[in-house]
């Protein structure tokens, strides 16, 4: 099937096509507001057409999810120590899903594509082979899956400016600071000035160092 063009051009369809549309409404418009007569639209053809290549929206949105990961591309060169490369693959999954952060809500139950696949098995494979098992190369990886995610909805209560003194530096203070500025005893006043200061930082600076260096320990005990 073909989708009448300009200058007497046709666009073939093809898996590929409505793939690569789910993925600029997506971005457009955001996941929640994607669907099938949404693409077929943007196409200018009819959903049925879609129903070719995809059974159902569910299908639609692992393989644009999919396609996100491979645009992501996340996975460093072979010529890093697991750890820088680690946290490269963690930092690029947290820049790609900041971005994007309306994926966040669907990671959890949507089916694995071939791309988000070969991203498991390669940090799998990266931590084996520095010497971690198996089990702990898995655990490593969906710990810091679950920390990029976190750290992604987390980004929208924290603080990228200074704050200051009076009306304007409340303005710019967290709700989480707030609620413990507004406690009396002065151990609620030391947390709020902590907790400013933590949120200012961008998320995935707080955890990913905790993790490698936990994974560090955990590593050079298997290797004693």
């Amino acid at each position: 099937m073909v989708v009448p063009g300009t200058a007497n051009k046709t666009i073939h369809l093809s898996r590929q096509l409505f793939v690569e549309t789910a993925l600029a409404v997506s971005d457009r418009d955001g996941v929640d507001k994607l669907s099938m007569r949404k693409v077929a639209t943007h196409l200018g053809v009819s959903p049925m057409a879609m129903y070719k290549h995809f059974a159902n929206k569910d299908e639609l949105l692992v393989a644009t999810l999919d396609a996100f990961i491979a645009r992501a591309d996340v996975i460093p060169g072979d010529d890093l120590e697991w750890d820088p490369w680690l946290e490269y693959v963690a930092r690029r999954m947290y820049n790609a899903l900041a971005g994007a952060s309306t994926w966040a809500p669907y990671l959890g139950s949507l089916g694995l594509g071939p791309r988000a696949a070969a991203v498991s098995d390669a940090v799998v494979k990266k931590l084996v082979t520095a010497g971690f098992s198996i089990s702990d190369a898995l655990t490593a990886y969906y710990t810091v899956v679950q920390l990029v995610i976190g750290a992604v909805c987390l980004g929208g209560i924290s603080v990228p400016v200074a704050a200051g003194t009076g009306e304007q530096g409340a303005a710019s203070l967290s709700n989480f600071t707030r609620t413990y500025l507004l406690q009396a005893d002065v151990r609620g006043l030391q947390i709020a000035a902590e907790l400013d200061a933590l949120l200012k930082r961008d998320q995935i600076d707080i955890g990913l160092p905790l993790i490698i260096d936990a994974l560090r320990v955990r590593l050079s005990r298997n290797k004693k």
